[in-house]
Formats: C-alpha cells, sequence, structure tokens
C-alpha cells in the first residue's frame, strides 16, 4: 500500500489487476477522450509500463482500491509525461465508470497530490487532456490545480493543461534560506572571486561588481524565490526601488496588506521564515542590512543573511535597537494584480534595468 485516504487505498499495480483495468480501458464512454479503446495487449502494456515507472521513479499509476470491499475500481498517480515538449510531472486517474460521480477521482488526486509534494522535489504537478473532457480537469481543479495553457496537438486536436505549484510556506523559506547561507555564497573576497550570479541573475543589468557587498536583500529575494514565492522583483508598492534594496522590502510589506509587517516595539515575537529588517548594522543608517529568521530565541534570533562581510551565513543577533521591523509573509502567498478585461493572474510587473538608487537603500 502507498497511499490511504479515507475511503481508499493506492497501491501498486500487479498482473492479477488486467480483467478489471480492461473492463475499464476497453469501454467507449469511459475512453471517448482518447484517440480510441485500449485492447488487451495495450491495456497489458499498461501494467508493465507502470510497473517499470515503479522502478525508475519510485512512482506511476497505482491501482485504486475501495477500503471498505476490497474492490479495484481504477488507477491514480503520477507519470512524467511529455506536455508541449516538456518532461513533466502528471497526476493522471481512471476510474471505471460504475464509481462515476462519488468523489473517488478527487480523493485520490488529492492524495497523490500531497504524496508527490512530500516526497518528491518537484515545484509543480500537471494534469492534462482533451480539451473536449470538462470531467478531468474539473476534477485538477477540485484538487487546487488551475488553467495554464491549451495548445494544438495531434491526439487531442487541443491539449488542455492544469498546474499547482508548491505550496510556499515561512518554514520552507527557513529551511531554504539556512542551506543557501550554509553554501557559503560570496562576493569578492580574499581572492576569490564571486559566485553571486544566482543572486543577481533575477535583476537585469545588475553586475557582480556592482552586487558586490550589497547584496543582503538579493539574497532574502533569490531565498523566497527558491522557497515558493511568487514575487516580482519590483512590485507596485516599490517606490525607491526593486528588492534588491532593504527599503523596497519595507515598502513591500507595508504596502500590500496581505503581508504582515512588524516594528521591532510592537511586541511581535517571530518566527522561522519572517524577515528581519535591521538599522545600522554595519554602517550608521537606516535600512542597512536584512535576513531570515531561522530561529526565535528568548534574548536573540539566529538568523541566515547575505553579506556577512560579503559572505552568508547563520549568525545570533541580539533583539536590541539594531532590528527594525519583521515581514511575514503568508503560506502559498503569489503576487498579483487584477488587469481589466482579464481574470485575475500573477503579474511580474517592472522589471526595469538596474536601479542604481538601490545600493543607497542596501
Amino acid at each position: 500500500m502507498i497511499i490511504e485516504t479515507e475511503r481508499l487505498l493506492l497501491r501498486e499495480y500487479t498482473m492479477d489487476d488486467f480483467d478489471v483495468l480492461y473492463e475499464i480501458m476497453s469501454d467507449a464512454e469511459t475512453m471517448q477522450h482518447y484517440p480510441a479503446p485500449f485492447d488487451e495487449a495495450r491495456t497489458r502494456r499498461w501494467i508493465e509500463w507502470n510497473l517499470e515507472n515503479y522502478a525508475r521513479y519510485g512512482f506511476g499509476l497505482w491501482a485504486v482500491v475501495l477500503k471498505e470491499t476490497g474492490e479495484f475500481i481504477g488507477d491514480c498517480g503520477i507519470t512524467i509525461q511529455n506536455i508541449d515538449g516538456e518532461k513533466l510531472p502528471e497526476i493522471g486517474y481512471h476510474i471505471h465508470k460504475k464509481f462515476w460521480r462519488h468523489g473517488y477521482a478527487k480523493e485520490a488526486a488529492k492524495a497523490v497530490r500531497d504524496w508527490a509534494f512530500e516526497n518528491t522535489d518537484y515545484p509543480s504537478l500537471y494534469s492534462y487532456c482533451k480539451y473536449t473532457n470538462e470531467a478531468s480537469y474539473k476534477t485538477a481543479e477540485a484538487i487546487g490545480m488551475h488553467f495554464d495553457k491549451e495548445y494544438p496537438d495531434e491526439a487531442n486536436k487541443i491539449t488542455h493543461v492544469s498546474v499547482i505549484h508548491r505550496a510556499a510556506t515561512g518554514r520552507k523559506l527557513a529551511s531554504v534560506a539556512k542551506n543557501m547561507a550554509q553554501m557559503p555564497l560570496h562576493g569578492f573576497t580574499e581572492g576569490k572571486k564571486s559566485n553571486l550570479e544566482s543572486v543577481i541573475m533575477p535583476f537585469p543589468g545588475w553586475t557582480l561588481e556592482e552586487a558586490d557587498r550589497l547584496w543582503c536583500a538579493a539574497f532574502v529575494y533569490c531565498c523566497c524565490k527558491e522557497a515558493g514565492f511568487a514575487i516580482p522583483i519590483r512590485p507596485k508598492e516599490c517606490m525607491t526601488c526593486h528588492l534588491a534594496g532593504c527599503i523596497a522590502w519595507e515598502e513591500f510589506a507595508i504596502g500590500d496588506p496581505r503581508i504582515e509587517y512588524h516594528k521591532s516595539t510592537d511586541g511581535f515575537v517571530p518566527g522561522a521564515g519572517d524577515i528581519v529588517l535591521y538599522d545600522r548594522v554595519f554602517e550608521n543608517r537606516e535600512h542597512d542590512h536584512m535576513g531570515i529568521v531561522i530561529e526565535n530565541r528568548e534574548k536573540t534570533i539566529i538568523a541566515a543573511e547575505g553579506n556577512i562581510n560579503n559572505e552568508s551565513g547563520i549568525i545570533e543577533r541580539p533583539k536590541d535597537e539594531h532590528i527594525r521591523g519583521y515581514i511575514r509573509i503568508p503560506d502559498e502567498y503569489r503576487y498579483y494584480q487584477k488587469l481589466s478585461g482579464l481574470s485575475e493572474r500573477f503579474s511580474v510587473l517592472n522589471h526595469p534595468e538596474y536601479d542604481p538608487t538601490c545600493r543607497k537603500s542596501q
């Protein structure tokens, strides 16, 4: 048994499942959105293909069994599919028609979604089908997927693609920041060439030389992006510069009502994954540094930071006057704007060339 839900068990296929699977896959109504129903040879190959997937990937389509009776009613799982020219992880499901409209496909697919995000590193999961297969993409929507795209395809004429992205959480952000800080990343130091290419990459026109000793905010941005938070480099709330500048993070947090901003004097208790803003840590000015909280202690915080003497690292800092405030981004946060005449969707706003004003806010 691989997965257990309230009503279902998902287990690996065996050849003993052939008879019922053939009943499902050879049925014209069930297979109306496929090029043709399966014959015996193709049904047998279906089981063999999944046995190969188990051995190669550790997953595949699993047999779906009713927990109460042990009856095999279909399959659901993950396979690697060619979706518009890319090899992507896809959640698929096929349920015997006599068990339709009982929510079994949704229940199984939701459990597979959770299993995949817990047991694989895939940042996104997909589901695809013929554009006429409304029941299939409605099931995808029911487990949290949303429309990704449609594209012309020989088999389907038009293929409909749905996607769900791995949920970004504060705990994950703390883990990502800790790992990135311990690499370590560094600028030009002690005769070593800067390795900050991944840190400056999101910010067009910014060079390694310009970023040197000015990259703590960019480190935080890269950690957020790696953790799965969908944030453009310059949200419309940022009046001063893009998010390679510490002051921009404060503007962003204060301007977006979904994000919590707490001054250090508010009595706020920080937690893992909160962003911390500092004043006068390295220079006698405001907004001169920032990092990500890894652990909260009684009188100190443990933070992952970039640009500690031009290197990343983990550091313990006192809860004193140097802490300006904290930012808490809600789990699964995605930045978007409502575009006139279009649906609400993520939009990467304002990708300016490198803005030198950010240097003054680092």
